[in-house]
């Protein structure tokens, strides 16, 4: 959630109830659980949506630090 939040400038609860960034999001956890998948790091039966759902609901209300330091001027870790 830490880049599409930080690309939309919304907080995780927002990205969430957003058809369009949700759709990114899940994408960008979907690739990255396939690959740790195909790399024995995760089960190959984790449901990384459920996950993914599961936890942004427990920190809606959160502003991820990319999100942050780009709001505040900073750089960010991708800089």
């Amino acid at each position: 959630a830490n880049g599409a939040c930080s690309i939309c400038g919304m907080t995780v609860g927002e990205m969430m109830a957003n058809e369009h960034s949700r759709k990114v999001a899940m994408a960008c956890a979907r690739e990255v659980s396939e690959i740790a998948q195909a790399k024995g790091i995760l089960a190959p039966d984790f449901d990384v949506e459920e996950h993914v759902t599961s936890f942004n609901e427990k920190v809606a209300g959160a502003k991820p630090s990319m999100l942050q330091d780009l709001l505040a001027g900073r750089p960010c870790e991708i800089n």
